[in-house]
């Protein structure tokens, strides 16, 4: 969160209280209500006489209003000389090609589908590639991915951006496997992401790899990565800090893309119990997880 403030509609002005740490200079009471940077998050009524309305006003990293704003998706922390560099926040698209866009990982009830078209980004290429996956429900979801592409992608991409992938080159098999009981405060619950490339000279299809021993056969060849469901800090507000929710039952992971017609909301990817979707988008108060990427 950028900055809080409180506006009083009764006495019509905005101004400090003891739950507030600094307002933003030269925000007026009519821009406070009008101006669209601006974003009224929470509310509640109290001193006793009943006579005020108390909202909490929250800035959307708008240097307007707070230059000293902290820019989570552009941060020093990436910079020459500091730890990050040579990472990123991976975009949309390029958590797309960790997990399905639109929940196709599902692994908590029998799934098979196929040539599911979506838009991918990786080491600066973009493109859009067919999917298949395939579950029997039992917590697993196996899929064969970065296929040539056969349509339009599911998301809102246009192919003019992330054309249709012309051959098999990229083709690699995934396993999706939900670990723990996905329950609150369960310290074991997390989403294991295994795979292995397979190329163009790969002629098998997704029933060839939708089982663990040929898994266990390749398992030298697998690329691991752990995602913990480490829940989320819901953002704070003028009565409460920020609070640990959902630990254990679910993850949320950001990206860097922000969602430009929904002001101070960017895309994240989610995972739960049941299924993986990185088509999800909320407001950047919130404190989720990140996963950087390397630049190269």
């Amino acid at each position: 969160m950028d900055y809080v403030a409180e506006y009083n509609l009764a006495g019509g002005s905005i101004y400090n209280s003891p739950f507030i740490s600094s307002v933003p200079p030269g925000i007026s009471p009519t821009a406070a209500q009008t101006d669209p940077n601006l974003h009224w998050a929470s509310s509640h009524s109290n001193d006793q006489s009943g006579y005020y309305n108390w909202y909490v006003l929250t800035g959307e990293n708008n240097d307007t209003y707070n230059p000293n704003a902290k820019k989570l998706f552009d941060d020093v922390f990436f910079k020459l000389g500091h730890p990050g560099y040579g990472y990123h926040l991976p975009s949309r698209w390029e958590l797309t090609g960790v997990f399905s866009y639109s929940g196709n990982t599902q692994y908590d009830s029998p799934t098979n589908t196929s040539n599911v078209n979506e838009a991918i980004e990786f080491g600066g290429i973009k493109k859009t590639f067919a999917n298949d996956y395939f579950s029997s429900g039992n917590g697993v979801c196996y899929a064969l991915r970065f296929k040539q592409g056969t349509g339009n992608p599911i998301d809102d991409s246009s192919l003019s951006d992330f054309p249709l992938a012309t051959d098999n080159n990229m083709v690699c098999a995934y396993r999706y496997t939900r670990v723990g009981s996905f329950a609150n405060h369960d310290f074991t619950s997390l989403l294991k992401v295994d795979c292995v490339y397979l190329g163009s000279a790969f002629t098998g299809n997704i029933s060839t790899i939708n089982n663990d021993s040929w898994w266990d056969s390749h398992t030298s060849e697998a690329v691991v990565r752990i995602f913990p469901a480490a829940g989320y800090i819901s953002f704070p507000t003028f009565i409460s800090s920020g609070l640990l929710e959902a630990r254990g039952e679910y993850g949320r992971y950001w990206s860097s893309t922000e969602f430009p017609s929904l002001l101070g909301n960017a895309w994240n990817v989610s995972f739960y119990s049941y299924s993986a979707f990185a088509n999800y988008r909320d407001v950047k108060h919130h404190g989720f997880s990140v996963r950087l990427f390397a630049d190269k």
